[in-house]
């Protein structure tokens, strides 16, 4: 009896160990489809590797084929879209470098725009500034020559009393006649 039951516990193992190594090819087939799926859905191009068909047997072929052809319908039914082939993709291609060239002037408008907008802003700043130095120069000029005429008038008055007084007398005068 111990020598069956030992041979049980070889087949049980044996069987366990089969039954793993199948569960896990199938679930390792599923991931890869699924992610093959989910980056046609995206547009992206699988990073995994392709399957080498060639080394695998016959039956492995058909059955892979078969995966493949039901992950395909799986997909298309799903977008509602047919499978895309080469010439879809090279048209897409080309219509995204189309736009991202448009996109690509586009920004570069907005960024001139900006940047002449400022330009704008900088020039006008500048002459603002220009015109404000222009006024107080003026207004210093016209203080100094105010300043100046109030000292000769001063001066003239300072320079002969006799004369000043004439000016207050013929002032208080003046409507007197």
């Amino acid at each position: 009896m111990d020598d069956s039951s030992h041979f049980g516990d070889e087949v049980l193992s044996e069987a366990t160990q089969i039954a793993k190594s199948a569960g896990s090819s199938i679930l390792d087939e599923i991931v890869e489809v699924g992610k093959t799926a989910a980056s046609q859905l995206k547009g992206t191009s699988s990073s995994l590797p392709k399957p080498n068909l060639q080394k695998a047997g016959s039956s492995d072929k058909s059955f892979w084929e078969e995966f493949m052809k039901f992950g395909q319908s799986a997909t298309s039914q799903i977008t509602g879209d047919a499978p895309i082939g080469n010439g879809e993709i090279a048209r897409l291609a080309k219509r995204d470098n189309k736009l991202s060239k448009e996109e690509a002037e586009a920004v570069r408008q907005r960024i001139l725009k900006i940047y002449r907008e400022y330009e704008e802003k900088r020039r006008q700043k500048r002459l603002t500034q220009e015109q404000v130095n222009k006024e107080e120069t003026e207004e210093k000029k016209e203080k100094q020559q105010i300043s100046q005429l109030a000292q000769r008038d001063k001066a003239v008055a300072i320079s002969n009393p006799q004369i000043a007084k004439g000016r207050t007398e013929i002032g208080k005068n003046w409507g007197a006649e």
